[in-house]
């Protein structure tokens, strides 16, 4: 294990991209969407020959609604600015007017109700009910704070899965596992060690993100620390006994690369790194509640924003221990060193 870190700490800059990457990830999204919202949905004007003075009054009253970025455009163009995604939504103007948009879009359906409701205003419609709104900014309950847990779960996952698995096949390579083979060493021993070494990073890693997202977002820790810190160790080990698997035979860094990239990408996507895992079809929950990356950030989130105890994440807990035993010991068995 000090020989992976000295290994490790030959390179400043892998180490700083460890330990930095999460929080500057999160100083980003935070700064880009803050107070700001989707920002000005784009609506295109069709305007044919013609029909000048019917779009114009149909723009007039579309520009009174702050949310919507209106211009004119003849069909064609029209038509190009929503191919390109400048539009998501296209009025042409008549008695009554066409909206043409993409359904399974969100911002193109709130485009199209907030066009719809200037164009109603415009007309003489008046509101039977006059409600207010009460704006949500209270730490735990915006975006920064649902994705920075997201965050600090995707750099758990990469650097367990490249600082495991792919230091592995890298040292196989260079043929360093042959050398080991004729130690005492036993398989048991090297497998961890490597992921103790992986380990002594986690504390920093965590520590960072979770302490700079409390300063500077203000994002909070409700629940126990140390079950926080449980739930991120139990995520790391089951990620180190995922890139051990893969890695147990591999022979060349870019196989191991791919392996990787088969193992992250679809848990980057569906485990609710920046948007909710619940937007999937009910018929899917189960098998993405089983993944290793939705049972952390699922757990992580309802410690630090729920205020949850153990018991109420033990069902996340258990799906991390099943993985990280079963990976660890099915790579141990398919393990060669050479």
């Amino acid at each position: 294990m000090l020989g992976r870190l000295r290994d490790f700490y030959r390179f400043p800059d892998l180490v700083a991209i460890t330990l930095i990457v999460p929080l500057l990830l999160g100083v980003v999204l935070a700064f880009a969407l803050k107070e700001q919202g989707p920002g000005p949905l784009g609506v295109v004007v069709v305007t044919a020959p013609g029909e000048e003075d019917a779009a114009a009054k149909v723009r007039a009253l579309l520009e009174t609604e702050a949310g919507l970025r209106v211009w004119a455009a003849s069909p064609a163009e029209a038509a190009q600015d929503m191919g390109s995604g400048k539009a998501l939504l296209a009025i042409v103007p008549g008695a009554p007017p066409t909206y043409r948009f993409d359904p399974t879009r969100v911002e193109a359906r709130l485009a199209r109700e907030l066009a719809d409701g200037a164009l109603q205003r415009g007309s003489g419609r008046r509101d039977l009910v006059s409600a207010r709104a009460e704006l949500r900014t209270e730490p735990g309950t915006r975006y920064i704070d649902f994705v920075f847990p997201g965050l600090l779960g995707a750099a758990v996952m990469n650097n367990a899965l490249y600082g495991v698995g792919f230091m592995l096949v890298d040292q196989r390579m260079k043929k360093m596992l042959k050398r080991l083979r004729g130690t005492p060493m036993r398989p048991l021993d090297f497998f961890i060690a490597s992921v103790l070494f992986r380990k002594l990073h986690l504390i920093p890693e965590a520590a960072i993100t979770l302490v700079g997202a409390n300063l500077l977002f203000g994002v909070p820790v409700r629940g126990p620390i140390w079950l926080l810190g449980l739930v991120i160790f139990m995520g790391s080990l089951a990620f180190s006994g995922l890139g051990l698997l893969a890695a147990s035979r591999t022979r060349s860094t870019h196989t191991a690369s791919g392996f990787i990239n088969i193992i992250t990408i679809p848990m980057l996507l569906c485990s609710g790194v920046f948007f909710s895992a619940e937007r999937f079809p009910e018929t899917v929950q189960p098998l993405l509640k089983g993944l290793p990356l939705t049972a952390m950030l699922d757990s992580s989130r309802a410690v630090m924003f729920d205020g949850a105890g153990f018991g109420q994440v033990l069902g996340p807990l258990a799906v991390l221990l099943a993985w990280s035993v079963g990976c660890f010991f099915t790579a141990l068995w398919l393990f060669r060193w050479d």
